[in-house]
């Protein structure tokens, strides 16, 4: 028989045994007595949970969990559990603290977990549970330990990171920015600030690429200023600026086109070009010619150092010995700018007038052709005639003479006589 008063109370609604004592004699003579039995309540709070469970719940706090006392029976049933917590200095932690060095945690928990919050990132904490009921609480469980999260860390608070420009997108700038993790987590990481717009990363490494879309150009922009942040399954992160600085590429002019080269005069020639396409590049400072004689042999300086907005020249400097007559030349262009000098155009020709127009020649007065008779219409008679001309002018061809209505005149380059429709030979 287990005399409980919290029992006796909650199934039979009341707090005391009544019997009846009875005395009989020989004779069957009896006599009673009513009697009261009371049960004196005793102080029962409730056992000692078990040793908690502590486990990381965030970098600053722990999540605890434990089971109900082993044996409760006969004691008023448990309201609430109250929690303690008490920080392991440099990780040990201490086997018989003082209970004035507990820390309060959760009070009246009415589960069988709880977290406890403000806790100090990455330090060793033990815990420890009280059971509590309607008469007090209970002793407190064995202490279990646990350590808070560490947040991600990157070592340094700054980083600088390159790229040459004109790079192409998909293409590592620089090495991976890496951070530690104590709890040996997955990081994720992320491109934050102002020009994270402009780069990839790969959350799952911390390497920073090159960007579809975006033209690195060091005139245009030199340098990049970036944030990574790495970031744990819990949220915790942590933070580095990065500055990215685009590195100059020599970048001198392309070249320009073929330039157009005229006569001038009998010693000197006129030369006219046009700019180059110079996207992305610093600009046009200046142009310098050269030309030769002939199609072959060496160039010769012409003028030099002409102003970016120059768009024609003559060759040669007036300084400079003339060109010869009547004489063919070739001349290039190209273009400076802060990088360098560009390549050279390909060569536009041209010739120099002759000192005096000289009149085309065939080179003799008298010619023979032939044909046999009754030749139908459209038939050459036999070869053209070509005139030269000292001065390269462009020649004209017509057909005179007593028997000029005879034939035709195809002329071009050159004369070609032929047979006419409706003549008779």
């Amino acid at each position: 028989m287990v005399y409980d008063f919290e029992a006796l109370e909650a199934i039979e609604d009341k707090d005391a045994y009544t019997v009846t004592v009875k005395a009989t004699d020989v004779h069957q003579i009896s006599a009673t007595v009513a009697v009261t039995i009371r049960l004196k309540d005793k102080f029962e709070a409730p056992n000692a949970p078990s040793r908690p469970t502590v486990s990381g719940h965030s970098i600053k706090s722990l999540s605890v969990s434990w089971r109900p006392p082993a044996n409760n029976t006969g004691r008023p049933p448990i309201d609430s559990y109250n929690l303690q917590y008490l920080a392991c200095m440099d990780g040990q932690c201490e086997p018989n603290p003082q209970d004035t060095d507990w820390s309060n945690g959760p009070q009246g928990v009415t589960d069988t977990s709880a977290v406890i919050l403000g806790l100090d990132e990455n330090t060793r904490y033990q815990v420890r549970v009280q059971a509590t009921n309607e008469e007090g609480s209970g002793d407190w469980s064995q202490p279990g330990a646990g350590r808070t999260l560490a947040a991600p860390e990157f070592a340094d608070a700054t980083a600088t990171r390159s790229v040459a420009e004109n790079t192409p997108p998909g293409r590592n700038v620089g090495a991976v920015i890496l951070a530690t993790d104590a709890d040996n987590d997955a990081l994720i990481y992320t491109l934050e600030g102002a020009d994270a717009a402009s780069f990839d990363i790969v959350e799952t490494s911390g390497q920073i690429r090159t960007k579809p879309g975006i033209p690195y150009n060091f005139e245009a922009k030199s340098s990049y200023t970036v944030t990574v942040r790495a970031s744990d399954p819990s949220g915790a992160s942590d933070t580095i600026a990065v500055t990215i600085e685009i590195t100059d590429v020599l970048e001198p002019p392309l070249a320009p086109a073929t330039p157009s080269v005229s006569s001038d005069s009998t010693t000197s020639l006129s030369v006219v070009w046009t700019a180059p396409d110079n996207t992305g590049r610093p600009l046009i400072t200046s142009y310098d010619l050269q030309y030769r004689q002939g199609t072959s042999g060496s160039w010769t300086d012409g003028p030099q150092d002409l102003a970016a907005t120059s768009r024609s020249a003559t060759i040669p400097d007036p300084e400079d010995p003339e060109l010869n007559e009547n004489t063919p030349y070739q001349v290039q262009v190209r273009a400076t700018n802060a990088d360098g000098d560009g390549p050279w155009s390909p060569p536009g020709p041209g010739r120099t007038l002759a000192q005096d127009n000289a009149a085309p020649s065939f080179g003799a007065g008298t010619a023979t052709r032939s044909i046999p008779e009754n030749t139908g219409a459209g038939v050459d008679v036999g070869t053209a005639f070509t005139a030269t001309d000292a001065n390269n002018d462009p020649l004209t061809y017509v057909l005179e003479g007593e028997d000029a209505a005879s034939f035709d005149l195809v002329t071009g380059t050159s004369a070609q006589i032929r047979t006419k429709p409706g003549v008779d030979l």
